[in-house]
């Protein structure tokens, strides 16, 4: 296997808020190993410019997150195939993610702390940004998201399927992952030595079209009590999973831009949409322990250890989310595990929530809608 380092194509000593950033991986008669795709560098957060934080300011980033929090607009394409996967709201998805799947203090492991910038409470996060902060940390994308073979080896992505791979992505605004009393229009950051490391191995004679989980996401406002939500895509999918967030409170120097907030007085949702028999399908939840155990579902880990305390349920073997994690990290979401790919080309996917939300206090609703897709 070869270990590869590539940098931006665009590079430069330091990055700043609203850059956008591509790397191009390049392999000619190899293959990329799928799951080793990772980004480093240093992040450097300053109170104004050349100025670091102090241990004593009110500044901070999620601590679930990390440094995902800088990240955006993820985009992965090849000279093959074209645009296979983006992700818009990409912070978000990991804060949904991590703390649906695991604990707080499950997040903050020696491995998590000192490449993804985890830690388990946001008011951590503060002295680490007081000195120069180096990352490596693997993007959540379908380039690391390969369906193992049957001899459960990551798949490999083969240079004559795609031809070059190229990721793309924007850094943030501040406001966008920093939040705090102290956070003014003077606070910024910059993220120094960006680079992206991925392994390759020599191309098979015969390779395989390789499979991948892909990732879609889409931003509606919630307005009613009554509000329905209709989602088409160019896309087959098999599980959503959705958080909300007043619209209000988006963008403010004093609040974290990635809560995940319980829209006011939601209880009852009900799903539509046309199985693969053309069958109109209606899906009702109408209690808030099955809306945030079918939230916990759509969080799909076929890895999770069976044994683990944390599946003595039988409803959530298929991963390792957990009302308890649900309840501990202080969150809200909802979703729907299919348990079959439906089709959104040529239907729709509806939820209809039903709540106490008023038009004049709305939400927003973040959807992110996962499937599969064979290269």
């Amino acid at each position: 296997m070869n270990y590869n380092l590539r940098f931006p194509v665009n590079q430069k000593s330091e990055y700043k808020p609203g850059d956008n950033v591509d790397f191009v991986m390049s392999f000619p008669a190899m293959s990329l190993l799928g799951n080793s795709v990772h980004l480093s560098g240093v992040l450097n957060v300053y109170k104004i410019p050349g100025h670091r934080v102090l241990a004593t300011d009110k500044i901070y980033y999620d601590s679930a997150t990390g440094i995902n929090s800088f990240f955006n607009n993820v985009v992965v394409s090849s000279f093959t195939k074209g645009t296979i996967e983006t992700q818009s709201d990409y912070p978000r998805w990991i804060k949904m993610k991590h703390t649906a799947t695991k604990t707080a203090s499950q997040l903050v492991t020696s491995n998590n702390l000192l490449t993804q910038l985890l830690c388990q409470d946001d008011s951590l996060t503060t002295p680490l940004m007081t000195d120069k902060l180096p990352f490596s940390v693997a993007v959540d994308c379908c380039l690391n998201n390969s369906v193992p073979t049957q001899d459960n080896v990551a798949a490999e992505i083969p240079y004559v399927v795609s031809g070059d791979v190229t990721l793309c992505l924007r850094l943030v605004q501040p406001l966008e992952a920093l939040y705090g009393a102290d956070v003014n229009a003077q606070v910024t950051y910059t993220i120094t030595d960006f680079a992206c490391e991925y392994v390759t191995k020599p191309q098979d004679p015969k390779p395989p079209h390789p499979t991948m989980l892909i990732n879609y996401s889409v931003k509606q406002i919630i307005n009613s009590s009554n509000a329905v939500v209709n989602v088409k895509l160019p896309a087959i999918i098999n599980r959503m999973s959705s958080s909300f967030m007043k619209v209000s409170e988006e963008l403010q120097y004093t609040l974290n831009n990635l809560e995940l907030e319980r829209p006011k007085g939601i209880d009852k949702l009900y799903y539509t949409f046309n199985d693969s028999t053309n069958t109109f399908i209606t899906y009702p939840i109408e209690s808030i322990e099955d809306i945030l155990q079918h939230y916990l579902e759509s969080f799909q880990n076929p890895d999770v250890d069976m044994s683990a305390p944390d599946a003595v349920n039988s409803n959530i073997r298929k991963n390792n989310a957990t009302l308890r994690k649900i309840i501990e990290n202080k969150l809200f979401g909802v979703g729907l595990d299919l348990e079959t790919n439906l089709s959104l080309q040529n239907t729709s996917l509806g939820v209809q929530i039903h709540s106490q939300v008023e038009t004049t206090d709305p939400y927003y609703m973040y959807a992110y809608f996962k499937g599969v897709i064979s290269l």
